[in-house]
């Protein structure tokens, strides 16, 4: 799945979203409304996290005869 499939995938589920929510919008508003969700949660997909803890590659020992 390439980023622009990803990111129609989130508009959907965040329209379904807004239409449950019951929010009584323009047809043309909800699609607007979540497409900008949808880009909000690319943001965060692709946001680069400098916090925390570095990971640690695990060793792998090899026993010589």
């Amino acid at each position: 799945m390439n980023d622009d499939d990803f990111r129609d995938a989130c508009a959907m589920l965040a329209m379904l979203g807004i239409i449950m929510r019951g929010k009584q919008l323009h047809s043309a508003s909800v699609a607007v409304e979540a497409f900008e969700q949808a880009d909000a949660m690319l943001d965060a997909r692709n946001k680069e996290d400098d916090d925390g803890i570095a990971t640690i590659k695990k060793r792998k020992y090899v026993r010589k005869p």
